[in-house]
């Protein structure tokens, strides 16, 4: 085990080339979603996080997965597929992490799309319970569960991937009613409604629509 959790690794490199063809497969086949590049996708990232950015200053988004002394997170396929979530989210809407007003940061366009990213994910593998394998090297669990329902303003705490679990929930109950196809369908269409202004507020409209289709 410990030879496999290190920055050495040759394994995570084919599991995350499998993982990330599954999932750009998926993403081109069931939506249209195509990249004209291939994704640079880094594996043994010093940092035990996984991420969706620019890392080698090229101007075009990467893939990159860390790992600590309990795990690789480029072998847990959910979280392959939540970090390409994030790409398909840029592809259909202008949506800031981080914006400002007269109170304060905030940060809701984060929080939804990292929601979006869990459905996304789910989509693929449909199981409320993110990232087992990854969670289990630093967590009492998987990094996320999602089969509890989750309201705002009450279950805001200010920290994105938190908040976040008001649309990964509100998409395993539609998963759960609907089936992954139809989900599919409603969450691309809603994210495609999202602008830079996006928030709560509108969040919750475009979350009725999806439950009464």
């Amino acid at each position: 085990w410990d030879a496999l959790v290190s920055p050495d690794d040759p394994f995570t490199e084919v599991n995350l080339y499998h993982h990330v063809s599954v999932v750009g497969a998926f993403a081109e086949q069931r939506f249209g979603l195509r990249r004209n590049l291939p994704f640079t996708t880094i594996a043994n990232f010093e940092m035990q996080n996984a991420f969706f950015g620019d890392f080698d200053g090229d101007g075009l988004a990467d893939l990159a997965f860390g790992f600590s002394d309990g795990t690789q997170f480029g072998y847990d396929a959910e979280v392959v597929y939540h970090e390409y979530g994030h790409w398909i989210v840029r592809r259909l809407a202008d949506i800031p992490s981080l914006s400002a007003d007269r109170i304060g940061l905030d940060w809701t366009g984060g929080s939804i799309n990292e929601g979006a990213a869990d459905v996304f994910s789910m989509l693929l593998r449909p199981d409320p319970d993110l990232g087992e394998y990854a969670g289990a090297g630093f967590r009492d669990g998987p990094i996320r569960q999602l089969d509890e329902d989750r309201t705002c303003p009450r279950d805001l705490q200010g920290e994105v991937h938190v908040d976040g679990e008001i649309v990964g929930a509100l998409g395993w109950n539609l998963i759960q009613r609907l089936g992954t196809r139809r989900t599919g369908d409603l969450l691309v269409g809603a994210v495609a409604e999202w602008g830079p202004d996006v928030d709560w507020d509108k969040g919750r409209t475009v979350n009725w629509i999806l439950a009464q289709i």
